[in-house]
């Protein structure tokens, strides 16, 4: 746990170490500190803090349109459309990362083109990218096969409390797993699901879009024999 003496004190001497940075009075950043996540200010300490300021020091493209609070927890905790999200915890290389404090690492998320998909059926090698364009119409369907048993599991009676842009992005998530980037398994915020739960029937309508679209058919062409692959 970061105590607000060690993060605003932090955060006051990272602002006088670059150039161009607005000083913060200390009225400012006890707010800020009062305004993180009860869990971020539990999980984070001196030590990570001043990781991420490293980071910023030696990020050669700092986002700069963003507050310096939020800048430096980029180098900490995973991104979706280039926003902080915290509720899934620290990115899951961190350690890694921390080991080698020298090193400018990326937070930026790879673009999805590029991205290796959880069909490892689909894999190519580390010489090629890989992109849902690259499955043939077999694995298309055994994509789209799994998609409708994992979109009949979801509960319609298990909705858990959301805000509005948690909905809209579990929203794009799902849209995403119709365009070939991913299944449903690999949704651990459960986003996807719980706007899936409240929109049941639209979902199941889109997934009959995407496969007429794809495929010219809404037919499930692969047999009783075929593994759904998870």
């Amino acid at each position: 746990m970061i105590s607000e003496e060690d993060f605003t004190g932090l955060i006051a001497c990272a602002l006088e170490m670059l150039p161009m940075m607005r000083q913060l009075s200390t009225t400012t950043l006890a707010m800020i500190y009062v305004q993180l996540p009860r869990k971020t200010i539990e999980e984070l300490n001196s030590v990570l803090l001043q990781y991420a300021i490293k980071q910023r020091l030696l990020d050669p493209s700092p986002p700069n349109n963003m507050a310096f609070h939020m800048q430096l927890f980029r180098y900490l905790y995973p991104l979706e459309n280039n926003a902080v999200v915290f509720d899934r915890g620290f990115r899951s290389d961190l350690r890694e990362r921390i080991s080698k404090p020298d090193t400018f690492h990326d937070p930026s998320p790879q673009r999805e083109e590029f991205m290796s998909p959880n069909h490892d059926e689909f894999r190519l090698p580390p010489s090629a990218y890989w992109h849902p364009n690259k499955m043939s119409a077999e694995q298309w369907q055994k994509h789209f096969k799994t998609l409708k048993v994992q979109v009949a599991m979801v509960d319609q009676n298990i909705i858990e409390p959301l805000e509005l842009w948690q909905l809209l992005k579990g929203k794009d998530f799902y849209e995403q797993a119709l365009k070939g980037f991913w299944l449903l398994n690999v949704d651990t915020g459960k986003t996807a699901h719980n706007w899936i739960a409240r929109n049941k029937n639209l979902a199941q309508e889109m997934l009959e879009t995407a496969i007429k679209e794809r495929l010219g058919s809404v037919e499930d062409t692969t047999t009783k024999e075929d593994d759904v692959p998870w």
